[in-house]
């Protein structure tokens, strides 16, 4: 066993001195991280060629040497090299969970001429991974460069480890490069063992946690195809593995397998080069035959010059004729932005009006919560009536009904799955013509989902305010699960929309190529700070933390919102399993709660991943209108989430004087100040997380101080008083202009 600063490791075989054929050689060894310290791959310099090597091999003998509290550590390792005649210098590295590469061992062998062996032929791309890049490049591409970087980081062959005896499989996800959405991979394939039924399959890329897999049922025609294999009518995998945004790409994705007799096997082991979310979310730009034959021909080229053949054949032609037509389609006509020049009186005496507001939902979630207090407000301070239309029923419904308003549940699906964007106006007529407009001034519309909402009000000439939420492109909200026709139809809506109110700046930039920005214009989000206030003054909190479990002693950390992928709740979950690795101490000290547990997929997985973890002082709690309990007997707040707008939960947390630990992401960076009022990491960043819970927890005095100056901040800018009249004269001016 040889030993380096920050690890124990072992190199098993070829023997360092060893006297080697040139050629092909896998060194095969060992390497345990020392506490504090975290490992995620291993990869191999030969000369000036990098070799990439597979870490994570389950190993049991180790655990009964480090962690006798382990059944094995995923701690072996391979790497395959070409080493030519001569002395041959191989230095290993390994890559550090905070993104970086060390060296830790080099090593000599001499090695001796041989007969040249045949190199075995590169396999050739498959059409899925020329399409992926190939969209990326339409996106986002400007020229032969931007073709030869995307090649460059797309790994190919993409199979480090594949399907050996007894075990067999193949992973059709995740490509050589694919889609991790808010820093997931989606992972589909098929895995059988010769002997024995396979209890349980996991992905894993940081080694941190192992993600359970569903496994179960026939994958496409793989009995057909494999009559002599067992069980193959049980064979299908599928679910997804976690990204943290500081590993560097490509990733490796790992596939390992438990067998029914209790042993753990690394069976699989594929590169990807993830697209992030934010690439995700880029649009086309106005379609143009020349730029589609520009980045056909100068991705050919890159991939010639690169050594990789293209797969030929009518899958081939048809992933093409796919890209030209999603190009095509989405690629619509862009609008140079502007200036906002929407025109307001400087004041407006709000005076009685029938509005009508259309919601996309009556959920208890964050934008229909905030569109509630808006009605709350318009009705009882501006003395509004209000009629609401929601396509789908709610716990808020009550919220609305108590503001005296009508309720009307409607069909949206003739908007949400418009094929074409034609299709929009004679849907929103027919609506119109249903509804009683009388005394009604002004649509008020609710998130981009209920962008229908201004055909609506055209369609009964009527002014229109759109009020936009997510901070994403259309293209991207509605890349699946929607008709082709939605991202043109909201397109047209906000154009034709009399005003666009963002709720915040940055998530307006997502929106300016669709419209001339001339009638956008942006209002923050609040938060009652009074009635926070009266609720403490109302609840005793050291009784309020006994009722809900928490031991007086214990710091409580909360993750409030919905638990979903795009709050990144396996990230909060990556980073605490970080955190008891590097810091138990601290780790033991605390309770962890995430509250806006559902019944999902999501969730299910989630549990999955703590129940194998078994850390008993980490939770998930059902979605509850009890919020401001949690709020009320947190010691710390965190948010790691990957899309916000202007997002209440952070605005709570400073109503509380909570000390905060949150993505930096979109509006979250003008609401609380970066190390000022709040920790903020980069979305994804597990080893960032991790770091901002140990500075508060590790000082909790301190961190008290930044809650208080996060709290002095929401009274001075984002007070219900301050901005709730800056939405009433925004409404009051849309329905009295022209009057």
């Amino acid at each position: 066993m040889l030993e380096a600063d920050t690890l124990f490791f072992n190199l098993e075989s070829p023997a360092p001195g060893a006297m080697l054929p040139a050629g092909r050689h896998t060194l095969g060894g060992w390497l345990v991280p020392k506490p504090a310290f975290h490992y995620t791959d291993v990869r191999a310099r030969v000369g000036s060629r990098w070799f990439r090597g597979v870490y994570g091999y389950p190993r049991a003998d180790l655990a009964a040497y480090f962690s006798p509290n382990r059944a094995a550590l995923l701690s072996g390792f391979t790497v395959e090299v070409i080493l030519g005649a001569g002395p041959a210098i191989v230095q290993l590295e390994a890559l550090e969970i905070t993104g970086r590469w060390q060296p830790f061992h080099v090593m000599t062998y001499l090695v001796a001429p041989a007969a040249p062996v045949a190199t075995p032929p590169v396999a050739p791309l498959r059409p899925r991974e020329f399409g992926w890049v190939f969209q990326l490049w339409l996106r986002l591409g400007r020229g032969p460069a931007d073709a030869d970087r995307l090649v460059a980081e797309t790994p190919w062959p993409r199979a480090l480890r594949e399907e050996h005896p007894p075990f067999h499989g193949y992973m059709d996800d995740p490509a050589a490069l694919s889609a991790a959405q808010f820093g997931q991979l989606h992972m589909l394939g098929w895995l059988i063992h010769e002997t024995q039924p396979v209890r349980r399959v996991f992905a894993t890329v940081d080694l941190i946690n192992l993600q359970p897999l569903d496994l179960g049922g026939e994958y496409s025609e793989m009995r057909a195809r494999f009559p002599s294999l067992p069980r193959m009518d049980q064979c299908r995998v599928f679910g997804f593995a976690n990204i943290p945004s500081q590993l560097p790409g490509p990733v490796c994705v790992r596939v390992l397998a438990e067998l029914a007799d209790g042993t753990l096997h690394l069976v699989l082991a594929l590169l990807c080069r993830p697209i992030d979310t934010e690439e995700l979310k880029a649009g086309y730009p106005a379609f143009s035959l020349a730029r589609f034959w520009q980045g056909w021909c100068a991705l050919h080229e890159a991939w010639r010059r690169n050594g990789v053949p293209l797969e030929a054949g009518r899958a081939f032609w048809q992933e093409a004729w796919s890209v030209f037509r999603k190009y095509r389609q989405l690629g619509a006509a862009t609008h140079a932005a502007t200036t906002p020049v929407l025109a307001l009186p400087a004041t407006v005496s709000p005076q009685p009006r029938r509005l009508l507001l259309i919601t996309h939902n009556l959920n208890r979630e964050g934008a229909p919560l905030w569109f509630l207090e808006l009605a709350r407000h318009l009705v009882h301070n501006d003395g509004h009536q209000v009629l609401l239309l929601s396509p789908r029923d709610g716990s808020l419904r009550a919220g609305f009904e108590a503001l005296g308003a009508e309720v009307r549940l409607v069909d949206a699906t003739p908007f949400l799955q418009a094929a074409d964007a034609s299709g929009v106006p004679p849907a929103a007529a027919a609506l119109a013509a249903s509804l009683d407009w009388s005394g009604i001034d002004l649509v008020i519309a609710n998130t981009v989902v209920a962008f229908w909402g201004v055909a609506v009000a055209h369609a009964a000439r009527k002014r229109a305010l759109l009020y936009i939420h997510e901070s994403t492109t259309p293209a991207a909200f509605f890349r699946t699960g929607y008709g082709t026709g939605v991202v043109s139809a909201v397109g047209a809506a906000l154009r034709a929309a009399d005003a666009v109110s963002f709720i915040a700046a940055p998530t307006r930039t997502y929106y300016d190529s669709l419209g001339t920005g001339s009638n956008y214009c942006v209002t923050p989000g609040w938060i009652d700070l009074p009635d926070v206030d009266q609720f403490r003054a109302n609840h005793d909190r050291a009784a309020l933390r006994a009722r809900l479990g928490f031991h007086p002693a214990e710091t409580v950390v909360v993750n409030v919102g919905t638990v979903c992928g795009r709050k990144g709740q396996h990230v909060f979950v990556n980073a605490l399993e970080l955190l008891w690795r590097r810091h138990p101490t601290l780790a033991a000290q605390a309770r962890f709660v995430m509250i806006g547990g559902r019944d999902d997929p999501y969730n299910g997985y989630l549990q999955a991943i703590l129940t194998d973890l078994r850390r008993p002082n980490i939770s998930i709690i059902a979605e509850t209108e009890r919020n401001y309990d949690y709020f009320h007997a947190a010691d710390l707040f965190v948010s790691s989430t990957y899309e916000e707008a202007f997002p209440r939960v952070v605005l709570e947390a400073m109503a509380f004087g909570l000390p905060i630990v949150s993505s930096h992401v979109h509006a979250i960076p003008a609401m609380v100040q970066a190390e000022h009022e709040a920790i903020l990491v980069p979305p994804g960043d597990t080893e960032a997380l991790m770091n901002g819970l140990v500075r508060f927890l590790g000082a909790p005095e301190e961190a008290r101080r930044w809650g208080a100056r996060a709290r002095a901040r929401a009274e001075r800018d984002f007070s219900s008083e301050i901005v709730l009249p800056l939405h009433s004269r925004l409404v009051s001016g849309l329905a009295t202009a022209g009057l």
